[in-house]
């Protein structure tokens, strides 16, 4: 059994901080820290804060700086030439710890600063060409009705994977095969969707395989620390409690450190939320009968909502809002970042519309993992680490703060982090959404406007609208 430690604390009570003093200790010591992030922007915030405590301190930032960067490589280049018993901090992002080798990672204390994303979803209709790649996969029955599929022939993998002929119908079996091949990935799916992709000829063949990523990237180090607020609820924590064998231990020295252990600010903080059901992208971009998009309206709202008052704004990336300041717009991954001029606002609207689809709902409800659940590892946990980049995240400030969100629930997923705050359904008469789902295979849904199309069209028609007086 793997035993880990993992660090909970609240958005801006001091985690990267501590982790910054806690490196610098270790140095001191003679000892390795290997820190990973999930941003280029957080891992140049946090090499400063170590060189402002420590102007001597031994760190390195390998990240992409251009393109084709061997990002990757250059790490293994440092690990290997390191030394093993002298001091020193490395910052990588994520993806690339995801990459490292097992060599060297002994001399090394690793520190995932914000938790990873574990679960990948690979969707596939391959009715005729399955037999492609499932002619050279075994399968294992695990209990829920899930299969886990593994290599049998691993050369005729291999050779798809490689596709020397550069076929573009064996390319599309590539995800699969590689994630396959690592050996880093948990690879499952439903026996039944499976069965009758091979059993049935009349099978519509649309199959949805899950790749879950293994704890060995984790593994072999001195120690391994995992960080993030509201951590036992992020997927990894979830997916891994519910099927792999990991020990959690609370880490022995930084959580004493923290500006806080909970909330308690929650008397400043009023959540609106727009929808009793979920947010989705398909309901943003459904149109009224004048055209404009449930988008252009819930912007529309925020905008008259907070006329000539400041406010920063999260959303799609490719939504383009009219009338809302882009210099206030808050990166899609906003964990750890703690600028002074998001800290002066003090309201949000948050209009991502962040879902799975909805194998992936079922997948994990076969995890023994719920809706809302899932839901909060994804769409809640975004809301809140963005939401807390502004006056909230400083604990003196008292203004009050006002949050707009997607959906009810999400509200109240939020609102139990915040004892004593407001939540709220926002007067707006915007169309609710309806329940999700994927669409009948035989259906083929137009294809979406851009974000561009949809803002030239809308000025188009308001411009008819003043010319006809209306």
């Amino acid at each position: 059994m793997d035993t880990f430690y993992y660090q909970p604390g609240p958005a801006g009570s001091g985690k990267t901080y501590q982790l910054a003093h806690w490196a610098i200790e270790r140095v001191a010591a003679n000892e390795k820290v290997l820190i990973a992030q999930p941003t280029k922007e957080l891992i140049r915030d946090t090499v400063k804060q170590i060189k402002r405590l420590d102007p001597d301190a031994n760190v390195t930032a390998l990240y992409g700086r251009k393109r084709n960067d061997r990002v990757s490589a250059r790490t293994v280049e440092h690990l290997n030439d390191a030394k093993p018993h002298q001091g020193e901090i490395l910052l990588v992002t994520h993806e690339t710890l995801k990459r490292l080798p097992m060599t060297m990672r002994k001399f090394w204390h690793m520190v995932c600063d914000e938790v990873p994303s574990v679960m990948e979803h690979i969707d596939l209709k391959i009715a005729v060409t399955h037999s492609h790649a499932t002619q050279h996969i075994t399968t294992e029955e695990l209990p829920g009705g899930l299969l886990v599929l593994t290599p049998g022939n691993r050369a005729a993998l291999e050779a798809i994977q490689i596709n020397a002929k550069e076929d573009q119908n064996i390319a599309s079996f590539n995800r699969l095969v590689s994630t396959m091949l690592s050996g880093e990935h948990l690879v499952l799916v439903a026996a039944d969707t499976y069965t009758d992709l091979i059993q049935n000829p009349d099978t519509r063949g649309r199959i949805d395989v899950f790749a879950i990523l293994l704890p060995e990237f984790a593994r072999g180090y001195a120690s391994t620390t995992f960080m993030g607020a509201n951590i036992t609820e992020t997927e990894m924590f979830v997916i891994w409690e519910a099927i792999q064998n990991v020990a959690w231990q609370l880490h022995p020295d930084m959580g004493d450190k923290l500006r806080y252990q909970t909330h308690e600010n929650g008397k400043r903080l009023t959540i609106g939320f727009l929808f009793d059901g979920r947010m989705s992208r398909r309901h943003l971009e459904s149109e009224d009968e004048s055209g404009d998009t449930v988008f252009d309206q819930v912007t529309d709202f925020v905008a008259r909502y907070w006329e000539d008052i400041p406010f920063l704004w999260q959303a799609n990336a490719t939504a383009m809002p009219s009338g809302f300041d882009y210099d206030a717009r808050l990166p899609g991954v906003s964990h750890g970042l703690d600028k002074a001029h998001y800290k002066r606002v003090h309201n949000v609207a948050l209009l991502s519309a962040l879902n799975r689809k909805t194998a992936a709902y079922g997948f994990l409800a076969k995890l023994g993992i719920s809706s809302e659940q899932a839901q909060a590892t994804l769409s809640w946990q975004n809301d809140y680490q963005a939401m807390m980049r502004c006056s909230l995240r400083d604990p003196n400030a008292v203004a009050p703060v006002r949050v707009i969100v997607g959906s009810k629930e999400g509200a109240e997923w939020i609102a139990g982090k915040f004892p004593g705050c407001v939540v709220e359904k926002l007067d707006h008469g915007i169309g609710e959404p309806v329940k999700p789902g994927r669409p009948p295979l035989g259906d083929k849904p137009s294809k979406a406007k851009t974000g561009a199309q949809r803002q030239r069209e809308r000025r188009a028609r308001e411009k008819a609208k003043k010319e006809a007086g209306l």
